[in-house]
């Protein structure tokens, strides 16, 4: 496939992929539901080799070549009726606890499911998440456009309703890349001013908090590239930092460490110095940034390890 071929036709994936991440995100359902993931969960020492052996990783198999055919496949296991706004609109765990804890965020929030509500259910835990599109935890930053109007709506009233729920602890997980969240300007906002508004998010909760990092964010959606690079998978990698698309990890550590939130680190769990798109055999994200359902609940040990301090 030429270079011209490939940009062309990652364009247009990208509009169909996004399109049917929100829109199914967002769709009428009866209620969330949750279908059987294809990947179990594995160990710590298991996760570490194979991501360690993941750059030497040049051929797609018969397994990852079915992943990179049907990605919306890889995240499409959630129904979550009408949004996440309310206490009662995304609940998972055991529903009947009462213990809760909070999943807070953007659709980063959404793409840990399959792993928080395993662990949920395995702690007795009732799981409510609250989450809307490109809607980061950070609070307003004065002038920020972060690409969906009803943001500041929704972050105050989810504060005021996660405090209500009196939960045992409120899990974050966000979007930071800084190429999409931006001043109405058009300047990116700098690692202090994440580091103040995160910082002022987590100080509003009354619970204990634990921030899972964001993830690095990949040049082109992986399930693209890899279609255009079946023998040569890390054409598909990218530098961890990822220096053409920076996150804002580094603010979400600050703002852990100066508020006492328990921050969870995730890039051993996909990255070396680079992060392969795929780990074992198993594709890592579906688009740019979220992680398939697979490898989610690949990652439930060492996320429920990593949490065992709030949870």
């Amino acid at each position: 496939m030429s270079r011209r071929s490939l940009q062309l036709t990652t364009a247009l994936a990208t509009a169909v992929l996004c399109a049917g991440l929100f829109t199914g995100i967002s769709a009428a359902s009866t209620s969330p539901s949750v279908t059987k993931s294809f990947q179990s969960p594995g160990s710590a020492t298991q996760i570490r080799k194979l991501v360690a052996a993941s750059s030497k990783i040049t051929s797609l198999t018969t397994q990852t070549r079915a992943q990179v055919a049907s990605p919306q496949a890889a995240w499409m296991k959630y129904d979550v009726a009408n949004g996440c706004s309310t206490a009662s609109q995304c609940v998972f765990g055991d529903t009947k606890s009462r213990k809760t804890v909070v999943m807070f965020g953007d659709s980063h929030a959404i793409m840990w499911l399959p792993a928080m509500d395993w662990i949920a259910k395995a702690d007795k835990l009732r799981l409510v998440l609250l989450s809307a599109g490109n809607c980061p935890a950070i609070a307003n930053v004065a002038g920020t456009n972060v690409l969906n109007k009803n943001c500041a709506a929704f972050h105050t009233s989810s504060i005021r309703i996660i405090n209500s729920l009196h939960p045992i602890a409120v899990v974050i997980s966000e979007l930071t890349v800084s190429s999409a969240i931006k001043h109405s300007d058009g300047t990116r906002i700098t690692e202090s001013e994440w580091q103040a508004g995160l910082t002022t998010t987590i100080k509003e909760f009354k619970s204990k908090v634990a921030l899972i990092e964001d993830v690095v964010y990949f040049d082109i959606p992986v399930p693209i590239c890899l279609a255009a690079n079946v023998s040569n998978v890390q054409a598909c990698s990218v530098h961890a930092p990822n220096p053409k698309n920076p996150g804002q990890q580094a603010a979400e550590q600050a703002a852990a460490k100066a508020t006492g939130a328990t921050f969870v680190k995730t890039w051993p769990w996909f990255c070396t110095t680079t992060c392969s798109p795929i780990v074992g055999n198993t594709m890592t994200y579906f688009d740019y940034d979220h992680i398939t359902t697979g490898y989610a609940a690949f990652l439930t040990n060492v996320l429920r390890s990593a949490l065992s301090k709030v949870l």
